[in-house]
């Protein structure tokens, strides 16, 4: 396996978390940070022994030239750092999700991937833990029959916080099947006005429709019930399958596991995000280099995945706003995100 030098932008908390990582992976090498806040910038440069420091994203693309870069800045500070190692001949980026917050964000990181042939994946590690490979198996396997019908629940944030990583692992699950429509309400203006919060309804709940048909119903919600044993939002992410000849499960942290008619006790294993989301995070990042290696070994998280889980989320946005079903494929655009938004408002304004 080639050797890749590397550079991050953005040496937050997810930045540096990152940082670490390569330090795990033989196969990257980091030769450069990058941040608006020198202050953050030296600091991390100290704590990695990383000599190569940028508060300009132009400057240090044309003197470092890195292969890969890790695009760890805040959700409104996405598209201009993806855009730029782009079109300045950098191989492959990762992304820290969400990957956009308005749709002519995701598609200008489409247009600029297809036309330098940049390779982009999104940090849903996750799809790296093995008992979410497991799981992912088993349905495959028709372990449960056929499915018919499917709960996700998140108890985060707001939608394109946890919701992210709720849809990449439901579209993992049902083997990457495209939907069919979303029917979708929301509520929660508050969680549009700030960039950390990312931007999006506190609230959504909706019914997906899968080929099959499987049904879908989501839910993203703090006054959603919890996770049994689980105690912040954060950990709280749980998936429910019904099939043709039984039934199947998936949490954060509280174990996996299904049970086929007939069977006197339920198969399953453990789950931890404490033990198992650092390895996760070093597996997606060197599976980048897998990837540059041999563009056949395709990353879980690529690009082309990610956008379908984007543009679903941005589904449920049009769905809201129009109080109908969002074909899936039927474009949504910023002015749409726009007047849910105003919609959330006028309507909190109205109750109180």
């Amino acid at each position: 396996m080639n050797t890749y030098r590397c550079a991050i932008i953005g040496v937050g908390a997810r930045g540096t978390h990152q940082a670490e990582m390569l330090q795990r992976i033989p196969e990257m090498t980091l030769v450069a940070l990058c941040d608006i806040n020198a202050e953050r910038l030296k600091a991390a440069g100290e704590r990695f022994g990383v000599t190569a420091l940028y508060t300009d994203i132009d400057a240090m693309l044309a003197e470092q030239r890195p292969d890969i870069v890790h695009v760890m800045t805040l959700p409104g500070v996405r598209v201009e750092p993806v855009v730029k190692c782009a079109y300045a001949g950098v191989k492959a980026l990762t992304v820290e999700k969400p990957m956009a917050l308005r749709p002519s964000e995701a598609e200008a990181m489409a247009a600029a991937a297809a036309e330098t042939g940049c390779l982009i994946a999104v940090n849903h590690q996750r799809r790296y833990m093995p008992h979410y490979q497991q799981f992912r198996q088993v349905l495959a396997d028709g372990c449960i029959g056929e499915v018919k019908f499917v709960r996700v629940t998140s108890f985060s944030n707001t939608l394109l916080e946890m919701g992210g990583h709720m849809m990449d692992g439901l579209l993992m699950f049902l083997q990457e099947a495209d939907p069919v429509e979303v029917w979708a309400t929301s509520a929660g203006a508050e969680g549009f006005h700030s960039p950390i919060q990312h931007d999006a309804p506190r609230r959504t709940l909706a019914r997906i429709l899968f080929p099959g048909p499987i049904e879908v119903l989501w839910i993203h919600s703090q006054d959603t019930v919890s996770t049994l044993g689980e105690s912040t939002i954060y950990m709280h992410l749980e998936y429910n399958f019904w099939g043709t000849e039984g039934y199947a499960w998936h949490t954060q942290n509280e174990g996996w596991g299904y049970q086929r008619t007939g069977m006197a006790r339920p198969v399953g294993g453990p789950t931890s995000w404490a033990n198992d989301h650092e390895q996760a995070q070093v597996e997606f990042t060197r599976a980048v280099a897998r990837w540059l290696d041999d563009p056949a070994v395709v990353h879980e998280n690529n690009l082309e995945r990610s956008l379908r889980g984007f543009n679903t989320l941005m589904g449920m946005y049009k769905s809201s706003l129009t109080g109908r079903p969002w074909r899936y494929g039927t474009p949504v655009t910023d002015q749409d995100v726009s007047d849910l938004q105003a919609l959330l408002e006028r309507r909190e304004r109205s109750t109180n």
